[in-house]
C-alpha cells in the first residue's frame, strides 16, 4: 500500500486563500506561515498475493580442508497452529507467495480486519470511525519465520580419524552423508502496521526571496514535493 501526500507551496499575499486557490482534488492549509495545496491519493498493488519470495537458508561446515556451505537438506515449513504446512526436497529452493505466508500466519486474508490497528483508529477517529477501513491490505502485516537446522554432519575430510580407519565402502558412505534437515516455523508479530517508512521526492526544488527589500527571513516563494509513504508485508527472520 502506498500513500502519496502531495505538498505545494503556494503565496500567502493578496485576497483569503482558500480551497478554490488550490487545483482540483487539493486541499488548502496553513501552517507556520506558509500556504500549501495538499493532495493525498492512495494506491494498491494488484495481484499482491500472488507475489513471492524465495529463500535459499545455508548453514556452513568446518573441517581439516576448509569452511563447507551446505544448502542440500529437505526441509519441512509449519504454520503457526504447528500444523506442516508444506515440504520441500534436499536442494529446493524455499518459494512462498504472499497468499502462503498469510496463511502459515493464522489463515489469514489481505481483506480481514486487523484487529490491533481496528482499535488505534477507532480511538482517534472517533465517531469518524469507519469500520471497513483497517484491514491487512492498508496496514500491512509482519511475519517471522524461524529457521531450525538439526541432525548430524558427514565427514567430509579424508584425513580425519574416522574416514582413516578400515571401514567398508557402505560404511564410509554412510559416515560422510549428512542427515540435517530444516524446519521452518511461522507465526504472525502481531503488529498494529507494518511500515517501511516514507520517500520524499521533489518535484519543484525550495525557491526562496531574499532581496534586500525584504524584511526578516528569507521567504519561501515557491515548492512542491510527493511524500510516499508505504506499508506491506514484512518478513523477518
Amino acid at each position: 500500500y502506498n500513500k502519496d501526500a502531495t505538498y505545494t507551496t503556494i503565496s500567502c499575499d493578496g485576497e483569503s486563500k482558500s480551497s478554490n486557490s488550490c487545483p482540483e482534488g487539493s486541499s488548502f492549509e496553513k501552517s507556520n506561515g506558509r500556504c500549501l495545496c495538499l493532495k493525498v491519493e492512495n494506491f494498491w498493488m494488484m495481484g499482491a498475493e500472488g507475489l513471492s519470495l524465495n529463500i535459499v537458508p545455508t548453514y556452513a561446515t568446518t573441517d581439516s580442508i576448509g569452511d563447507h556451505v551446505k544448502t542440500d537438506y529437505r526441509t519441512k515449513v509449519y504454520d503457526q497452529q504447528g500444523e506442516l504446512y508444506r515440504e520441500f526436497d534436499a536442494g529446493q529452493e524455499l518459494s512462498f507467495t504472499v497468499r502462503d505466508l498469510l496463511r502459515m500466519a493464522g489463515d489469514k486474508s489481505l481483506d480481514d480486519r486487523n484487529a490491533l490497528a481496528h482499535e488505534i483508529f477507532k480511538s482517534q477517529e472517533g465517531d469518524k470511525y469507519d469500520d471497513d477501513k483497517q484491514v491487512y491490505r492498508m496496514t500491512g502485516l509482519e511475519v517471522e519465520l524461524e529457521f531450525v537446522f538439526s541432525g548430524t554432519v558427514g565427514e567430509t575430510s579424508p584425513n580425519s580419524t574416522t574416514a582413516s580407519q578400515a571401514v567398508s565402502s557402505a560404511e564410509r558412505e554412510s559416515l560422510q552423508r549428512d542427515t540435517v534437515e530444516l524446519e521452518v516455523y511461522a507465526r504472525d508479530r502481531a503488529v498494529s502496521y507494518a511500515s517501511f517508512g516514507s520517500q520524499v521526492v521533489y518535484t519543484t526544488y525550495p525557491r526562496y526571496n531574499c532581496s534586500l527589500s525584504s524584511s526578516g527571513p528569507c521567504k519561501l516563494e515557491e515548492q512542491a514535493f510527493v511524500d510516499r509513504f508505504n506499508r506491506g508485508i514484512k518478513v523477518s527472520y
